[in-house]
C-alpha cells in the first residue's frame, strides 16, 4: 500500500510492504518496522514534533485509497459504455494476492 501527502512544497511518500514501512522525501529514503520511526529518521530534527501527525495523515490517506472504488469497463460500443464499480477492501485484495501465490 502506498500514500503520498503534500509536505513543505514537495511530497512525503509512505509505502507499506509486508510489515515494513519505507518513507521517501525527495531523494532521501528510510525504512523501519514502525512508520513513526522511519519518519523520525527521515526528517531528523527538522520536523520532530510533527512526526506523529504526519504518520496519522499518511495512514489516513492509505485507508482512503484502499476504500476508493475501482472502475472497470465491462463492455463498450460506439453509443454506450457499461461500467461496473467494484469496491474492495485492503483485506480482500491481500487475501486474493496470498491465494494466487500459493
Amino acid at each position: 500500500m502506498r500514500a503520498v501527502i503534500p509536505y513543505l512544497g514537495g511530497e512525503l511518500e509512505a509505502v507499506l510492504e509486508g510489515e515494513r514501512w519505507t518513507v521517501r522525501r525527495g531523494g532521501a529514503e528510510r525504512s523501519s518496522a514502525y512508520l513513526d520511526f522511519a519518519l523520525a529518521e527521515l526528517l531528523g530534527e527538522e520536523d520532530a514534533p510533527q512526526v506523529h501527525l504526519l504518520a496519522a495523515q499518511l495512514i489516513e490517506r492509505m485507508l482512503v485509497n484502499a476504500q476508493t472504488p475501482l472502475i472497470e469497463e465491462t463492455s463498450s460500443t460506439t453509443s454506450t459504455t457499461t461500467v461496473r464499480v467494484k469496491r474492495t477492501s485492503y483485506r480482500s485484495q491481500r487475501r486474493r494476492r496470498l491465494n494466487a501465490s500459493t
